[in-house]
């Protein structure tokens, strides 16, 4: 009895000590490569705190070690410009929120992801195609999404139902009989009801994200040579005609000005059928107008076109690692777990309203309130954009020199890819 003794008086002083497992801390990572010492992890975003408090709280949990401080910026351009300042300074965090096109722009300053944590093959697996486009470059993960978004089409199903449109439009040829049956117009041709939101470019939420779409879907090859250079070819330009055709007031498909003061305001004032928008939208309709009555619709596609061409553009955000921080793998340790654990991800889709980029998760949503977001995902893309405030600006400009008529699509298509060019040279 008392030898036993002596034993259990042993293991249970050997345990303390850490010399046998016994009392062995089971949320400390065992991966030889995480770091021992105490580390400040440093996270900027444009969320709410509460937005990353579950991520951050399981990350700390498993890791007593690791402290993570999270600095919010309410405006997405003061975000930008205060954490390219920051970086060009050495003073920057060690992790940040980037958008899905930003990779491009910024890849200099973000830390591509040890393989021990994170590769090309899981990002494959785990998340829509889309996302492989826009965070993977060369075989290297740059970045990891938090949650998804894609362009829909919303309608009003009042001005449907006075409009005897049982329906929604599948292509864009139904959208143009169904614009011209809700389109109302004086003698003068003052719109005073609109079918669709588009055309113009400066009253119109994410219009280059829409031509881009178009273009995309009429198989324009937009990338050539590398991924910033870019060509506007043949089908290009008819993606720009069709675009433009609905602020062209010669045009028998004419539905949209200048006068309406934006294509979000219009729609939830009732002054517009259909409008082309991401989830966004839907959430400020909630806010402004609970008792709006419309309906959302994948995007439209051109007719005839095969299931492989179906294409819809995504927006969405990412957590990135600077390249400047000395915690990089602690960093991309993080954005493995805030963004590819199911229940911590769903954590932050709680907190912000957000629809998963996970395809675990995305899967979960088919069938319901967010079906045809979810369905969405799957076939949504996007293309290199080398800057794309520069993009906006081009395409701006392409779009009202075709509808002003002072160039035709291929000339206006032309200057925009050298604007864009000369911008990604520099």
């Amino acid at each position: 009895m008392i030898g036993a003794g002596v034993l259990i008086i042993l293991v249970v002083v050997f345990g303390f000590l850490g010399i046998i497992p016994l009392f062995k801390d089971t949320n400390t990572t065992t991966d030889p490569n995480f770091p021992t010492t105490k580390v400040d992890l440093v996270l900027w975003g444009t969320e709410p705190q509460i937005a990353f408090a579950g991520a951050i709280k399981a990350y700390q949990d498993q890791h007593k070690n690791v402290q993570v401080k999270y600095t919010q910026f309410s405006d997405e351009g003061a975000y930008e410009t205060a954490l390219i300042n920051a970086l060009a300074q050495g003073k920057g965090p060690d992790v940040f929120m980037v958008k899905n096109l930003w990779n491009n722009k910024y890849r200099g300053i973000m830390a591509p992801a040890y393989t021990a944590l994170v590769t090309q093959q899981m990002i494959t697996s785990l998340f829509p195609s889309v996302v492989l486009n826009d965070f993977v470059y060369q075989g290297n993960v740059y970045a990891s999404p938090l949650s998804l978004d894609a362009l829909v089409l919303y309608y009003n199903k009042d001005l449907f139902n006075t409009s005897a449109l049982l329906t929604p439009p599948a292509t864009w040829d139904e959208v143009i009989s169904d614009s011209a049956r809700i389109r109302q117009l004086t003698a003068s041709k003052a719109i005073t009801q609109a079918g669709i939101a588009l055309g113009e470019t400066k009253n119109i939420s994410r219009f280059a994200d829409i031509i881009g779409t178009l273009m995309m879907q009429s198989g324009a090859k937009i990338n050539v040579a590398s991924s910033t250079a870019v060509k506007f070819d043949d089908s290009a330009q008819k993606a720009v005609n069709f675009y433009a055709q609905f602020a062209q007031s010669a045009n028998t498909n004419y539905t949209w000005d200048q006068h309406f003061s934006s294509s979000r305001e219009a729609f939830v004032q009732g002054l517009v059928g259909m409008v082309v928008d991401y989830e966004t939208l839907r959430s400020d309709i909630k806010k402004k107008n609970p008792f709006f009555n419309f309906g959302v619709t994948l995007l439209p596609q051109i007719s005839g076109s095969l299931a492989s061409q179906k294409t819809t553009f995504a927006n969405y955000w990412g957590l990135a690692v600077s390249q400047q921080s000395p915690n990089r793998y602690v960093g991309w340790d993080f954005v493995k777990s805030a963004t590819m654990n199911p229940p911590v991800s769903s954590q932050y889709l709680s907190a912000t309203g957000k629809l998963p980029a996970l395809n675990s998760l995305i899967q979960k949503e088919f069938g319901g309130d967010n079906d045809v977001f979810a369905r969405s995902f799957l076939i949504a893309k996007t293309w290199q954009e080398p800057d794309p405030k520069i993009v906006d600006s081009a395409f701006s400009t392409m779009i009202q020199d075709v509808v002003s008529g002072k160039s035709d699509s291929r000339q206006a298509a032309a200057a925009a890819a050298t604007i864009i060019n000369t911008a990604a040279s520099l």
